[in-house]
């Protein structure tokens, strides 16, 4: 009845993922974006692209709503993050940056979290660490900011300060998404 909710387009894709088909899921998604514009749609379609391992088709599919609406933040965002992660190339590592650089001037933990990530991705430590301490002044017990600090800590060198990081996320999140890397970097540093 109203075929721009969002609500209802992720909910019927959800339906069919519970029922284990991720083909029917993408279906419904991508006729959900023909007919409503809200972004949250297109995300959730790209993640699903990336849970199946299409990475090609995420960024495909950002780079097409990056056309129609070029300064949406979180299209930017979710772009450089898929750039900076999955491809190798240092053009991909470059655009990655290109696209999240604004946000130097942010005052959005989120997006400065992603530039701050994607220059630790870049091997740019410092500018990683300074970034993510501006991104975890503003949000100070944000799990992801945390972990982002400590493997950049971790790959500088300065291994106290990856050492707190690493046990304040264990404390903070027991159940973290990324558990095991942190588990496999505490290892490292023989924490308990």
């Amino acid at each position: 009845k109203n075929p721009t909710w969002w609500i209802g387009w992720r909910n019927l894709a959800q339906s069919q993922l519970m029922r284990n088909q991720p083909d029917k899921a993408v279906a419904i998604y991508r006729q959900s974006i023909s007919a409503s514009s809200d972004e949250r749609l297109v995300i959730y379609l790209a993640l699903l692209y990336e849970q199946l391992k299409r990475i090609d088709d995420a960024v495909a599919l950002y780079d097409e709503k990056l056309k129609q609406a070029p300064t949406s933040a979180s299209m930017n965002n979710n772009l450089a993050i898929l750039l900076a992660t999955y491809r190798q190339d240092s053009a991909s590592k470059d655009r990655a940056l290109q696209l999240v650089k604004k946000f130097e001037v942010s005052d959005n933990s989120h997006n400065l979290d992603t530039l701050g990530w994607v220059y630790y991705l870049r091997s740019e430590y410092d500018l990683a660490i300074n970034t993510l301490l501006q991104a975890e002044k503003l949000s100070p017990n944000v799990v992801t900011i945390q972990y982002h600090l400590a493997f950049t800590y971790f790959a500088k060198g300065n291994h106290d300060l990856a050492r707190k990081y690493l046990q304040t996320v264990i404390k903070a999140e027991p159940a973290f998404a990324k558990r095991q890397d942190v588990v496999q970097i505490m290892e490292k540093l023989k924490i308990t």
